[in-house]
């Protein structure tokens, strides 16, 4: 199957079913989540400082989540494209990425500065660490979810 650039949504597992769903006239079973823990919080909030750049952005609370390495089959099946796993709770996000192709965060509710995600443009030079250790100059036509 090739995907051409101008097929983002078909370039993930669940995208290529769906097109073969179509395609054979055959029908999709819908993603289940089975998300575990309690979610919601009155002292937890999302704020979008520019709508137009970025119209949605949802979160869930997960209680009770031990950090530590993943299942031995979602690590082999995430080096399988070629992604190196790093433990269960990035784990699942970069899964999640490549099996319904939406990128999803995970924080430390704990670290959350005000109980608040604040999404916004970067700042010209801030600088954000990512999971591979490298420390990275942002610039305004870069997105940032800091923590507050």
């Amino acid at each position: 199957m090739e995907i051409g650039t101008n097929r983002p949504d078909a370039m993930n597992h669940y995208g290529v079913a769906r097109e073969a769903s179509a395609l054979y006239n055959l029908p999709l079973r819908p993603i289940e989540s089975g998300l575990p823990g309690s979610h919601g919080s009155a002292d937890f909030s999302v704020e979008i400082a520019d709508q137009a750049g970025c119209a949605r952005y949802t979160a869930r609370i997960i209680r009770d989540v031990k950090i530590k390495p993943s299942p031995t089959d979602i690590a082999k099946r995430l080096m399988l494209v070629e992604q190196r796993p790093i433990n269960n709770a990035a784990d699942a996000t970069n899964y999640t990425l490549w099996e319904m192709g939406k990128p999803t965060h995970v924080y430390d509710f704990d670290l959350l500065e005000g109980g608040q995600i604040l999404v916004r443009r970067a700042f010209s030079g801030e600088t954000l660490k990512t999971l591979d250790g490298i420390e990275r100059k942002l610039t305004p036509e870069d997105w940032s979810s800091p923590m507050r």
